[in-house]
């Protein structure tokens, strides 16, 4: 019995001084502050800006035209040949700004003069977007992505950024623009030379000066004439051409330019000049031009200075091996 109840006597102690324990208030931790999580290591002198390093290859087609020309840039299932104006290219240059060059060919640069919105600007300025598609390289679209690009000068005042250097082998590249785009009364397409290189509904029209500030050359026309005009030895060959009114020319450019392929008259063969067809008091009209070629080989025999005339009532010239 004595031991009975010293047992309960402990058991009943135990559960008490056991309540006492669990009835004492834990004490709370202190809250996480920002301060927690940027102490500096007692052996960093100064804090500098946090720097996140890449590792990125030099595998040398970083260094392709960053636009090619094979490549479907806007996922609308036609291979992009040319300058699309519909795709906001991007590079260095704002697809949404105009720029003029000043400096020599070899060390300038472009600098923004004013902002557009449908890409075109005024004349004598660049379009930042021809700009990107002329000019910028895959590696510069990896290092504008990266940290904005390559920085040659970068002060409070004024920042340049340089084209990283493309070497002068297969990786450096041409492109041709005509300054015309295919347009169809509302929306620009692709660059053009004239009506049958634009789809159905669209013609080519001339926006050189809002794209690249200068007027473009004169558009190659589409040749319709098909047929062969054959030489003969021994022979002058003859080809007339008719033009519109009194169109003559002052010029060499003037003479050449009224050739045009689609107004081939008619072609012949002459011995000489003699023939009726070339007779000076026969009327040839006014709406034809006459073209005349000959090839012939000199013997050494007959070397020396030889000399070629020609008579016309209209401008004439000759043109030997290329020289007038």
């Amino acid at each position: 019995m004595k031991s009975m109840r010293s047992y309960k006597r402990k058991l009943l102690l135990l559960l008490f001084m056991a309540g006492y324990v669990f009835m004492v208030p834990a004490e709370q931790a202190p809250a996480a502050t920002m301060q927690d999580y940027c102490v500096l290591p007692p052996f960093v002198a100064q804090s500098v800006p946090p720097l996140v390093m890449f590792e990125a290859g030099r595998e040398h087609k970083l260094y392709y035209a960053a636009y090619n020309d094979a490549s479907d840039f806007d996922d609308d299932g036609q291979i992009d040949l040319t300058y699309k104006h519909a795709i906001d290219y991007y590079g260095y240059f704002d697809h949404h700004k105009c720029y003029t060059y000043s400096g020599t060919s070899t060390n300038g640069e472009f600098n923004p003069v004013s902002v557009t919105t449908d890409k075109f600007c005024a004349s004598g300025q660049w379009s930042g977007n021809v700009l990107n598609w002329l000019s910028m390289s895959r590696m510069d679209a990896l290092k504008k992505v990266l940290y904005g690009g390559h920085r040659t000068t970068d002060s409070n005042t004024k920042t340049v950024l340089e084209r990283v250097f493309v070497p002068q082998d297969a990786h450096s590249w041409g492109k041709e623009l005509t300054g015309r785009l295919c347009y169809n009364g509302a929306d620009y397409t692709y660059g053009c030379k004239r009506d049958s290189d634009c789809a159905t509904g669209y013609s080519c029209v001339d926006k050189s000066t809002g794209l690249i500030g200068i007027a473009a050359a004169t558009p190659p026309f589409d040749c319709s004439f098909t047929g062969a005009i054959n030489t003969i030895a021994g022979k002058i060959t003859i080809a007339r051409y008719t033009h519109a009114g009194d169109i003559c020319g002052t010029d060499h450019a003037d003479l050449i330019n009224s050739y045009e392929p689609t107004n081939l008259y008619d072609t012949f063969q002459v011995t000489d000049f003699n023939n009726a067809n070339l007779a000076p008091t026969v009327d040839h009209l006014n709406d034809y031009n006459i073209f005349a070629v000959a090839e012939f080989n000199v013997a050494s025999s007959k070397k020396g200075n030889w000399q070629f005339f020609v008579d016309g009532d209209d401008g004439v010239e000759v043109e030997i091996d290329g020289t007038v």
